[in-house]
């Protein structure tokens, strides 16, 4: 080393400048070789192309979703789930509003109520005088209903007397019912009657009539209350329809 040293001092000046600026050039490359470390910010943007990058080198995670492919085809429907269970059932709705009442409907009916007694004639007195009358517009059908009560009076208590009540229509026979009036102890004989009958009327118009007697004599004179007679339209044109006579609280024979 020293003999090294020896040599180096017996050169020239310029040699030693020569070479110390050799030695330092060398040294700082080195160092400047160890630390090099380039990042991002010492890269222009877009300076940087495909050449400059080792093929397969960069992977799909290196681009985190910047690079996109073409679309791919749809993808076969799935198949169909299975059926969920049943939902739990729902509570009760409330109550809706109370509809509005509507109108009454056209009434196809006609009546005729006597309001003050009749005396109806005794045996062999004929009809006398009809108990309730009614016209009815037709050809039509019509469910006729006629009903009231009888009194038998002048019985003795426990004696008997027979009624007839008749359904006529244009004076004609068409219906009939007996009924019994008996003569209670304290009560008066006083039976009800009620005729159902279904009629047809095969003209354009008829008069409907209720008419009554006494068939057995006894007691003194028979009269009838409380008679109603209601035709009610069933049907049109004529059928020819009459049924047998109804009764209501008394024992009824066709005549």
């Amino acid at each position: 080393m020293k003999k090294l040293f020896a040599r180096l001092v017996r050169q020239s000046p310029a040699m030693i400048v020569a070479l110390l600026a050799l030695f330092v050039a060398m040294g700082g490359t080195a160092i400047a070789a160890g630390n090099a470390l380039i990042t991002g910010k010492q890269i222009k943007n877009s300076s940087i192309t495909g050449a400059d990058v080792k093929n397969k080198s960069l992977t799909a995670r290196d681009f985190k979703g910047s690079v996109r492919g073409a679309r791919g085809a749809a993808g076969a429907t799935g198949a169909t789930g299975a059926t969920g269970a049943t939902g739990a059932k729902g509570d009760k709705g409330d109550k809706g509003d109370k509809g509005e009442k509507g109108d009454r409907g056209p009434s196809d009916s006609s009546y005729n109520n006597r309001t003050s007694a009749l005396t109806i004639p005794e045996p062999g007195g004929g009809l006398g005088t009809p108990i309730s009358t009614l016209t009815v517009s037709g050809p039509a059908v019509y469910l006729v209903q006629a009903t009231g009560t009888v009194t038998r009076n002048g019985l003795a208590n426990g004696d008997s007397a027979a009624h007839q009540i008749q359904i006529r229509r244009d004076g004609g026979f068409l219906k009939a019912m007996t009924i019994v009036a008996v003569k209670g102890t304290t009560a008066p004989a006083t039976v009800p009657y009620g005729i159902v009958a279904l009629i047809d009327v095969p003209g354009t118009s008829a008069l409907l009539s209720i008419t009554g007697f006494n068939q057995t004599g006894g007691g003194t004179s028979s009269s009838v209350n409380e008679a109603g007679l209601t035709a009610t339209q069933v049907g049109s044109g004529a059928s020819a329809l009459a049924v047998p006579a109804a009764s209501v609280g008394a024992s009824a024979t066709n005549r």
